[in-house]
């Protein structure tokens, strides 16, 4: 039976502090885009072998990229794929990209060159175990709770393992469906959670629910339901908050970031065994991943020009303060 894991400490939810005040930043990456048209960069993710994978799906146009803002390599999908929903790269540089419309995911090489095509369980994102397994998670509930598994395991060649995982309590607010959310890896361990709720699931390696994050934010809200579109209900949909991802920070912490939907507050929520803290984020920070103690962004505020470029900038996390 899964344990239900309770954070105790100094820091209490409720105590917001300065973003400023437990990270310092490091080092600000600025890729310029020398495409002619204006990218638009829908997919960033950050990789363990310090790279940098880029999405544009309207121009399908994916992009990879060193920590230095060097273009390793850049292809366009144009006419092989109709939709991305996420884009993958393993340790040998083959390109992993989904369509969850059609539940087709292609493979290609550093090239572009389409090497295989595989048929896939329903499913929007795309994650690399430490065992090199594809996991495909499916956020996207438009119908409610169906009692289904909600992530499906494959070889990298794309052989069906297992599919695993609960579905979040309440994937819809009255009329409107919530898709948003993320996977993460502690060693083998598998971190999940959903932008319904505040509550993150760990699972085994073969997909057996062992623990239960379920802490409370004070900033936390979502209302009851949403039952049209008309002014009045879609201020309260405004306001709602929303978990958009979790994060293993390096081994001890585990950090999620929340925001409003209309993009008004942002914050970073810390926990481990001892304590939790809740932090405020400044409005202009996007976080696209965790590499050891450092927290990568995207800084909207570095952009003010409408360039066509990004800024990610990281910051390393002050950990002797939560201790």
């Amino acid at each position: 039976m899964a344990s239900i894991s309770v954070f105790m400490g100094r820091e209490q939810p409720g105590m917001l502090k300065d973003f400023s005040l437990y990270f310092v930043k490091k080092d600000v990456i600025k890729i310029n885009f020398t495409n002619k048209n204006k990218i638009t960069p829908n997919i960033v993710r950050i990789f363990q072998d310090s790279t940098i994978v880029i999405a544009d799906k309207e121009e399908k146009l994916v992009c990879r990229y060193n920590f230095k803002g060097k273009l390793l390599s850049q292809f366009n999908i144009q006419k092989k794929l109709d939709h991305i929903d996420d884009v993958l790269v393993d340790a040998s540089g083959i390109f992993y990209i989904i369509d969850g419309y059609k539940n087709i995911l292609k493979k290609f090489d550093r090239n572009g060159k389409e090497t295989k095509t595989i048929r896939v369980k329903n499913g929007q994102q795309l994650y690399l175990t430490k065992k090199n397994q594809l996991l495909i998670y499916n956020v996207y509930h438009p119908d409610g709770v169906k009692n289904e598994s909600i992530i499906h395991e494959y070889t990298l060649n794309g052989k069906y393992i297992r599919s695993f995982g609960r579905e979040p309590k309440n994937p819809k607010i009255g009329i409107l469906p919530i898709s948003a959310g993320n996977i993460s890896f502690y060693n083998s361990d598998i971190f999940v959670c959903h932008a319904s709720d505040f509550i993150i699931d760990v699972y085994n390696p073969r997909g057996v629910l062992k623990k239960t994050y379920n802490r409370r934010p004070s900033f936390y809200f979502l209302p009851e339901a949403i039952n049209s579109l008309d002014e009045k209900e879609m201020k309260k949909w405004n306001r709602s908050v929303q978990l958009w991802a979790s994060y293993l920070l390096m081994s001890d912490y585990l950090i999620s970031y929340f925001d409003r939907v209309d993009e008004t507050k942002h914050w970073l929520f810390i926990q481990n065994d001892k304590g939790c803290i809740e932090l405020s984020l400044p409005a202009t920070l996007y976080p696209i991943g965790v590499i050891h103690k450092k927290v990568f962004f995207i800084d909207s505020s570095k952009n003010k020009n409408n360039e066509n470029s990004i800024v990610i900038v990281n910051y390393e996390f002050k950990s002797h303060l939560l201790r």
